[in-house]
């Protein structure tokens, strides 16, 4: 259950660079509403486990359904790495749940094999136990 949950794919994607510096990688800090899951090639559009997730600046992870916290675990990201790497951490000692990810703008994509391989592409192939989750960033309010 717990990889289930976790079975994400996220995507980054930054502009262009400006003046020779490097492009700032959109961050994954704050809080997403699930979109869409496909796990094995299959859309799961009425069984998500969570309906948003919130990464924090501090390295923890909040799922939650409905308002209420369902998992709070802790992740790790490598934003140099090409796609971006994430690892979900969990606080029961179980073995971190290694991932991709992108940022677009205000689009999550998170990639993640229940056979604990990190995936190479953001693709769920049929018969896979590759999940790609789509995130939709929530806007922030004063």
């Amino acid at each position: 259950m717990f990889t289930t949950c976790l079975g994400l794919a996220i995507a980054v994607g930054a502009p262009g660079a400006k003046d020779g510096k490097e492009p700032e990688t959109p961050s994954v800090v704050g809080e997403w509403t699930v979109q869409a899951r496909v796990t094995g090639g299959r859309r799961h559009l009425d069984t998500q486990p969570f309906s948003s997730l919130e990464l924090t600046a501090g390295g923890s992870l909040n799922l939650r359904s409905g308002g209420e916290l369902v998992v709070r675990i802790k992740y790790k990201v490598d934003p140099a790495k090409k796609p971006a790497e994430f690892e979900w951490i969990p606080t029961d000692g179980g073995p971190p749940v290694p991932g991709i990810y992108r940022v677009d703008t205000d689009t999550l994509v998170l990639c993640v094999d229940e056979a604990g391989m990190r995936p190479t592409k953001f693709e769920s192939p049929a018969g896979s136990r590759v999940t790609l989750w789509t995130f939709q960033r929530v806007p922030k309010t004063d």
